[in-house]
């Protein structure tokens, strides 16, 4: 049976039944290749409910990404209020300014006023007046839906203040805007993608500082952008805080806005720490530490867990993930929810046998071996575009 737009959530849904793993996996690769702006709020509502993690976070996340267009299309004015809540409550919002947003949750409230007038302050009181163009301010002040007084009172403050900013001069500006600067933050309109380089050794020593690249640096530096200006400079930019203990060989995963660091060496002994730095609050914070001390471990998240995989113990190599080969130093990745391992070392032998893990069943299955043995191989998954031959 070929999946398609009228059949696939009928298929998840008998697959959840029958609890039949590979269906679950390529109606997922369907809805994940053929998300758009018309659809990816019905996913992530439909992904959500059936707890398809990685599916969900995608789905909202290109939500967010294609706000400008999401908030267009028809869908939208169907969205659950706690699916527009946490939308709202986003930093990062692809919109060209909180104006947009205003008028939009306008008629998302028009569309239904009678069942969604209980929603109407929760939901205003996640945008930033203070950033609304004064004209649609005015417009939507003299709009009988929201002739509420908290509503009203909002936005004459909010005039006010952008009044004050505008004409006051001096001092009182100046106060103004640090008030400002404090009590609001503003959204993020896009993403820039990062390389970070964490940990390692150099002259002797175990580092727990964090180097970065991304376009627009002529060179690797300590600090992350925040700010860029439309000719690519950045203008405003965060010193990377070192990690908490310095690590070489650690396992390494990232979600997000986050990055995890588990276990590794500090070149006198193994470590079972584990820590993550987030962009967004732009601290490292501990976690629970790993049961075991372990260095080349692998670690990869899936479904909105993650794995720490393998890895080389204080009594060997450790085998607590049931995988049939002891490894450690190897390459991991995930492909269509399936966590791989590939080559690595076992203590004796270089590898070249590969196993792949499926969280749902909670078994390693082998997989065809390399044609190479490697030992310390890296691993990535990426998608290559095809030509289906139609048959004659």
């Amino acid at each position: 049976m070929k999946v398609s737009e009228d059949n696939v959530y009928c298929l998840m849904e008998a697959a959840d039944l029958f609890q039949l793993s590979a269906i679950r996996t390529v109606c997922c690769h369907y809805l994940s290749s053929t998300l758009n702006s018309s659809n990816c709020l019905s996913v992530y509502v439909r992904a959500k409910l059936r707890r398809y993690h990685d599916l969900a976070h995608l789905a909202f996340r290109y939500a967010l990404q294609n706000f400008d267009k999401v908030i267009n299309e028809e869908e939208f004015l169907h969205a659950p209020a706690d699916v527009l809540f946490s939308i709202l409550s986003s930093q990062l919002l692809h919109v060209d300014d909180e104006g947009v947003l205003l008028q939009g949750l306008v008629r998302w409230l028009k569309y239904d006023e009678s069942s969604r007038e209980d929603h109407q302050d929760s939901l205003i009181s996640k945008l930033n007046l203070n950033l609304v163009p004064m004209p649609v301010l005015v417009s939507c002040k003299t709009d009988p839906l929201l002739s509420n007084s908290k509503f009203l009172s909002r936005v004459d403050k909010a005039i006010t203040d952008i009044l004050s900013e505008r004409y006051d001069s001096g001092d009182i500006k100046k106060l103004y805007s640090y008030s400002r600067k404090t009590h609001w933050k503003h959204r993020y309109g896009a993403e820039q993608e990062v390389i970070l380089a964490l940990g390692g050794e150099s002259n002797g020593m175990a580092l727990g500082s964090v180097e970065c690249f991304t376009l627009g640096y002529d060179t690797w530096r300590c600090i992350v952008p925040s700010l860029i200006q439309e000719n690519g400079e950045f203008v405003d930019t965060r010193v990377i805080p070192t990690m908490q203990h310095p690590r070489l060989y650690p396992a390494v995963a990232t979600r997000d806005y986050e990055v995890f660091v588990a276990g590794g060496y500090n070149l006198s002994s193994l470590l079972n720490s584990v820590e993550y730095y987030s962009i967004q609050s732009h601290v490292w914070t501990t976690l629970t530490r790993l049961p075991v001390s372990l260095q080349g471990a692998g670690a990869e998240f899936v479904d909105g867990c993650l794995y720490i995989v393998g890895g080389a113990g204080q009594t060997g190599y450790e085998k607590r993930v049931w995988m049939s080969v002891p490894r450690s130093n190897f390459g991991i990745t995930v492909s269509f929810r399936r966590i791989y391992c590939l080559g690595g070392h076992d203590g004796i032998h270089y590898l070249n046998t590969v196993e792949k893990y499926n969280p749902h069943t909670n078994r390693w299955h082998c997989v065809n071996a390399m044609q190479v043995r490697r030992f310390g191989v890296t691993a990535g998954t990426v998608h290559v575009p095809v030509i289906k031959e139609e048959p004659i």
